[in-house]
């Protein structure tokens, strides 16, 4: 095509559009500067607020965003009592923002309002928490549908993959526990609340003023009895282990049966559960990667690196997982070994018919001829007319003129299709139409 071609073209699609913007220039121009809204204003933007919940430190408003027209969630810092306080506040705000992942929640804007009190708005779900759905599961009546185990796995699974992107980032959670694990209406799961936070990278002055905070029952072993504050990766493996333990159980730390084994819980999956909820740092997995590997082994059904596994139990995990292939093998074997059977069996039968029939014609008898009766009569009901027709053939050799072998062999004539090889022509007028 023409370059002039293409250039007319483009001139007639946009004729119009030098009109329309002189209009939309004149029309703007018209409106009253009263008619814009404020958006750097917090106060103009989020509008409607209401109340969700309130923690410890933090109030979570359900709020409308007029610039993006969606409703959003709103955290508010509570009381602020000292300059702790907001620093805490505000590095929670400012580590979860960089962390990007599906399953860790994300920020949506970070702000002051008129006031100088500092917020940060998230996404606003409508599902429930990891502490409510353990709650309505531990509650549900024994024929009730509860849910199943391997359902429980991915969701944890999830949430490794959210610790385990955090790691890399080098940010410690240090708070893993169902109420920070929350859950959308359509399959959303998103790791919350990193108030208590640590990045692996702060100064010194920090750590040696840093003071232990965290759940009852979910704070790793070490971090209780160290007089300095110095977390690892290896703290959120102990929370996790825990945190599984309580999807798995339907029981929260403090309970005391917690301590027990659950019910009806695979062995391969409490040595995961108690291999990352050792007292030692050192006997744990060293890093939350490894845990998920393990978990994911035993799903596939392997034997996870925490079971000391005998050969018995690696033989039938292996048979666990190829039992479909172990089925059609043994089904085959099975058919295989009944044909070589009657076919065995079958041969053996022939060989001893021809063995039973005597060598001169003269000698054959009434049992003879029952014998070869019952024989051609097993044959035909097998299909097997050509071992009957050989049966036939033998017997009208000792004895041609037999009228119950003529018959036999005629049958098995009829039966082969062969009419004109039919011996019919012995037949006497009994059998005759």
């Amino acid at each position: 095509m023409d370059p002039q071609d293409t250039l007319n073209i483009y001139e007639s699609m946009h004729s119009g559009l030098g009109d329309i913007l002189q209009m939309d220039d004149t029309a703007s121009n018209s409106r009253k500067p009263d008619a814009y809204l404020d958006f750097s204003s917090p106060e103009c933007r989020y509008q409607k607020p209401e109340s969700l919940s309130s923690g410890g430190m933090k109030h979570i408003y359900k709020t409308y965003d007029q610039l993006c027209g969606r409703d959003v969630a709103m955290a508010v810092l509570k009381n602020i009592r000292s300059q702790q306080d907001l620093e805490q506040f505000t590095r929670e705000s400012t580590i979860t923002a960089r962390l990007e992942h599906p399953n860790i929640m994300p920020i949506y804007d970070i702000g002051h309002d008129d006031k100088g009190e500092p917020f940060f708005t998230m996404p606003l779900l409508t599902g429930e928490n990891l502490a409510d759905l353990i709650r309505r599961e531990s509650q549900k009546q024994v024929d009730s549908p509860a849910l199943v185990l391997k359902n429980k796995i991915n969701m944890f699974l999830k949430i490794c993959d959210a610790i385990s992107y955090a790691h890399s980032r080098d940010v410690i959670h240090l708070d893993l526990k169902p109420e920070n694990i929350q859950t959308g209406s359509f399959g959303e799961l998103l790791v919350c609340d990193w108030g208590l936070a640590y990045h692996l990278n702060s100064k010194k002055e920090l750590k040696a003023n840093r003071i232990v905070c965290g759940t009852p029952g979910f704070i790793a072993p070490e971090l209780k009895v160290s007089k300095v504050f110095d977390p690892s990766p290896r703290c959120d493996v102990y929370s996790l282990g825990v945190l599984l333990k309580c999807l798995i159980s339907l029981r929260g730390p403090l309970d005391p049966d917690f301590q027990k084994d659950p019910e009806h819980t695979p062995s391969g999956l409490l040595s995961i559960i108690n291999k990352a909820m050792s007292e030692d740092p050192e006997l744990r997995y060293q890093a939350v990667h490894l845990l998920k590997q393990d978990l994911e082994n035993w799903i596939n059904g392997f034997a996870p690196s925490s079971q000391a596994a005998g050969q018995g139990t690696v033989f039938l995990l292996f048979c666990k997982r190829n039992l479909r292939t172990i089925f059609f093998c043994a089904a085959f074997a099975i058919v295989l070994s009944l044909t070589l059977h009657y076919k065995n069996l079958n041969t053996h039968l022939n060989n001893k018919l021809t063995h039973k029939l005597p060598s001169h014609p003269s000698n054959l008898n009434l049992n003879d001829t029952t014998l070869i009766l019952d024989r051609h009569y097993k044959l035909l009901y097998n299909f097997k007319t050509r071992e009957a027709g050989s049966l036939i053939s033998q017997a009208l050799v000792y004895h041609p003129r037999n009228e119950k072998i003529l018959k036999l062999a005629a049958i098995n004539h009829i039966c082969n299709l062969k009419w004109l090889d039919g011996n019919w022509m012995h037949l006497d007028k009994t059998i005759s139409p």
